[in-house]
């Protein structure tokens, strides 16, 4: 058995790649072959063979083997439909915008039950968090960063980063690629960061050792008196960090 390629004249951009046929098979066996994929008749085919190092072959006699024609493992058969009145021309198989669409009005799928939208409300009337956390209609806007970031943020402060507690010193403010908005480098006191002060595409916007180092939204940081925590003190709280990278 030989693994072939198959085109087709009326489905255009469609390949049947590596079909299994015997060489021993005469044209007019494959042409069986071809029909059961593409339904055309085999009195209307007219089938050319692109055969490794040899070019075009035109297999025009129904009783001649493949292998005789020099098919091979890879070669790739085209079928022309000489039928102009042919069910599959002119893309009929495969052009999508001649199906009819299933249509429902808004108001109409507004009152069935049981579907995506029916869901969501149930939802939202039993579970209301749940839809905010996955960003539905309710979902709050982030805070507004403040114009005077650098100032509010002073490079060196000490800072605690929300979730968690988190504690240590601004290392950096302002834009990091592959992040939208502004956002704030903390050195933290403790390794409970993702980085060591580069993006993730490796860009370094501060130092610190690995794992020490976070980039958190505005809203997250709060600057003031924040010494070392107890290295001993326990938390149990834990929290979604949101947009730290």
């Amino acid at each position: 058995m030989i693994k072939i390629d198959i085109t087709h004249s009326n489905f255009q951009g469609h390949r049947w790649a590596e079909i299994r046929v015997d060489p021993d098979w005469t044209v007019e066996k494959l042409k069986e072959k071809v029909y059961m994929l593409a339904g055309t008749s085999a009195s209307t085919m007219s089938l050319c063979c692109k055969v490794p190092g040899k070019g075009d072959v035109s297999l025009a006699d129904d009783a001649t083997t493949l292998d005789a024609y020099g098919v091979t493992d890879m070669s790739e058969v085209h079928v022309t439909d000489t039928d102009p009145n042919s069910i599959s021309s002119a893309n009929a198989f495969t052009d999508t915008s001649r199906v009819e669409k299933f249509q429902i009005s808004e108001e109409a799928y507004q009152k069935k039950s049981g579907n995506a939208r029916d869901f969501l409300n149930r939802l939202r009337e039993n579970r209301p968090k749940a839809v905010e956390k996955e960003g539905g209609e309710g979902k709050k806007e982030r805070p507004k960063t403040p114009e005077n970031a650098a100032q509010v943020y002073p490079i060196g402060s000490r800072c605690e980063v929300q979730p968690g507690g988190r504690r240590g010193e601004v290392a950096y403010v302002g834009p990091v690629e592959g992040g939208s908005g502004t956002f704030i480098g903390v050195k933290l006191d403790e390794p409970l960061g993702v980085n060591d002060g580069r993006n993730k595409a490796g860009k370094r916007y501060f130092d610190a050792p690995d794992k020490y180092g976070i980039f958190a939204r505005p809203e997250k940081v709060t600057v003031g008196d924040f010494p070392e925590k107890d290295p001993f003190a326990s938390s149990d709280e834990e929290e979604d960090n949101g947009d730290e990278f």
